[in-house]
């Protein structure tokens, strides 16, 4: 179900900020998120800042959920971009408390699902799970080893060791795809 207007600003106004998230999470997963956070800065920063400079209120609602790595890794990514102008209002709430608005989608629920809305409350774009540069990961890897119970674990162990091994170029597809929906509703 989209919400738009008074329904979105009252759904909106229950969300929780980045660092609400960070205290809500274990030990464990607080410090991979703190680490993915500080990770991107300087990427964010040198590549992004003037870009996202923009006049108009965006609103973003992403719905997360705390074990999830996507959410770990890619609201770090929104997080920074949101620190690049001051008219960006950027809110989380758990998926499992909003399944009324949490689309389906590849099969399924993905996390993180991120609306992107104008500053009068209206949906102009979503974004969901990953970049599509890891998505054509996943497909190679999927076309290499497939992902039966019995590959899972091999498949698992490369898409760890490929991540790894581009995780600054997965950084930048991130922050290069949630900034052009920024800019979209600009």
């Amino acid at each position: 179900m989209i919400i738009e207007g008074n329904d979105f600003f009252e759904r909106f106004e229950k969300g929780f900020s980045f660092q609400d998230w960070l205290e809500k999470l274990d030990d464990v997963n607080k410090v991979k998120v703190s680490r993915y956070y500080e990770k991107i800065y300087m990427i964010v920063l040198s590549e992004f800042k003037e870009k996202l400079s923009g006049d108009y209120k965006v609103n973003i609602l992403a719905l997360v959920d705390n074990h999830c790595w996507d959410c770990q890794f890619y609201i770090s990514v929104l997080k920074r971009l949101a620190e690049n102008n001051p008219n960006i209002d950027f809110r989380l709430l758990f998926v499992q408390d909003n399944v009324d608005i949490h689309q389906t989608t590849n099969g399924g629920k993905k996390s993180p699902f991120i609306m992107f809305y104008s500053q009068d409350g209206y949906l102009v774009d979503t974004w969901i799970e990953r970049p599509t540069i890891v998505y054509q990961l996943y497909a190679k890897l999927r076309k290499e080893y497939g992902f039966s119970p019995e590959n899972k674990e091999l498949f698992l162990k490369e898409y760890r060791k490929a991540f790894l091994k581009d995780q600054e170029a997965f950084y930048r597809a991130a922050a290069d795809e949630l900034s052009q929906k920024i800019c979209r509703v600009n």
